[in-house]
């Protein structure tokens, strides 16, 4: 595991397959403010490689139209290769399907999952098939 970084509410690690996790530690309300200091996080990387998300999202409860556009705006999407998110609730699905909807006409594939295994075993699939 890569170093991990930390938020005031969410924690961030690329694992060894070099997939990239973000996990909300607790429940969350996301502004624009938060989402550019998540954004933040991934910025100062040298490699500008797409990167393979898992995103941990059981713990947001919601999100401001702010955010949202931020986080779905083609500067943002245009580095992010393969996306999975994790819900559990009506709140994260409704959310997981502005963002599919938003990247339908982009180069990124997203997917939802319940467990954070099928989720990492689909973005390692995808980071497999785009490297291959």
């Amino acid at each position: 595991m890569n170093a991990i970084s930390k938020t005031a509410f969410c924690t961030t690690w690329t694992d060894e397959f070099g997939i990239t996790h973000i996990i909300y530690e607790k429940e969350t309300d996301i502004d624009l403010e938060k989402a550019k200091e998540l954004i933040a996080l991934f910025s100062g990387k040298k490699d500008k490689k797409k990167i393979f998300l898992v995103k941990d999202l059981r713990n947001i409860r919601m999100i401001s139209s702010d955010a949202l556009s931020y986080l779905s705006s083609h500067a943002i999407s245009r580095h992010i290769a393969a996306e999975a998110f994790i819900i559990d609730s009506l709140a994260s699905r409704l959310l997981v399907n502005f963002f599919m909807k938003k990247y339908k006409n982009s180069h990124l594939v997203c997917e939802k999952f319940s467990s954070q295994d099928n989720a990492h075993s689909w973005v390692l699939s995808q980071k497999q098939q785009i490297e291959n």
